[in-house]
């Protein structure tokens, strides 16, 4: 009744029964087992396909389905994608692509978003976190992640033990294993800026840059590309040129299910949510289908 689109793309970042206090306050983690009823429910609804044969499908238009299909992929290369997820998705035989920050690789760094919530996490056993000092964390932006170092410097937080200790990314090797296994990999940018806040040439070079590091070490087939955040802001001039200049081959924003003038830019669905897939995908067809009513299930940039 509400499916609006012949395909569907949920995503994630990261699954775990553990407390992961580097994302515990931006989004919801499922557990292993809420995931595995998620995709068995995906699977029941949809036929999973792999990146190449969904993009095939996109160049025709997704023409001669008998059965709507669904692409899965997890963004920011963490180390339980490696650990925990490769190992369900194979065993039940489900494709998927993993979207790689190139600058967080191998541990060495760790993406600004991630910084504010081990800050916060940590304020909450310190007694002086409140409402407001999580508000202003969470606003910290991209230009701004000195303060996220000088704070945590101030409140004696070591990033970079945590980054040693803990390892929240994959290594290059893992994600060589990953390729090898079978699933497929693209560009999520080399440190996860919002793209719209950043000029036309950094906003290249952080595409560019992510595609030629992974081409290197994993010879890439389709060059996929998910936006940082989101896609939405992204100027059809900027998309143009990343296009003329061959940066990527399709592409994907977080908007749900909405079609988009851009072409082979498709948009994906935020699975993090204390609800079940169903629950999830049977909120973004009703909304996809009111938006559809109203006219405006589309993005026009």
């Amino acid at each position: 009744m509400f499916q609006s689109l012949p395909y569907i793309l949920p995503f994630y970042h990261v699954v775990s029964d553990d407390e992961l206090p580097h994302v515990k306050s931006l989004f919801y983690v499922k557990t292993v087992s809420e995931f595995i009823s998620d995709i068995e429910y995906i699977g029941e609804q949809y036929d999973y396909v792999d990146l190449d044969e969904f993009y095939s499908l996109s160049l025709r238009s997704f023409s001669g389905l008998t059965k709507p299909v669904v692409h899965l992929s997890f963004d920011d290369g963490l180390r339980q994608c490696y650990d925990i997820i490769a190992p369900i998705l194979l065993k039940k035989g489900i494709p998927a692509t993993f979207f790689i920050n190139t600058a967080f690789v191998d541990n060495k760094r760790m993406l600004f978003r991630f910084k504010a919530s081990l800050i916060n996490e940590h304020l909450k056993g310190s007694g002086i976190h409140s409402a407001v000092v999580e508000e202003e964390l969470m606003k910290v932006s991209y230009g701004e992640e000195g303060l996220l170092d000088q704070f945590a410097i101030d409140y004696d937080l070591d990033f970079q033990n945590f980054l040693e200790e803990e390892k929240p990314y994959m290594s290059w090797r893992q994600i060589e294993i990953l390729q090898k296994q079978g699933f497929s990999l693209g560009a999520h940018s080399v440190d996860h800026p919002l793209l719209k806040d950043v000029d036309s040439l950094q906003a290249t070079r952080q595409v560019a840059d992510c595609f030629e590091e992974i081409d290197m070490r994993c010879k890439l087939q389709c060059k996929a590309f998910a936006f940082p955040f989101t896609d939405d802001g992204i100027s059809v001039d900027l998309f143009n040129s990343f296009r003329d200049n061959n940066l990527f081959d399709i592409s994907f924003g977080t908007a749900g299910i909405k079609q988009d003038v851009l072409p082979m830019n498709f948009q994906r669905i935020p699975m993090e949510w204390n609800y079940s897939a169903k629950k999830i995908l049977f909120f973004y067809k009703l909304k996809a289908a009111a938006r559809k009513y109203l006219g405006v299930n589309v993005i026009r940039r």
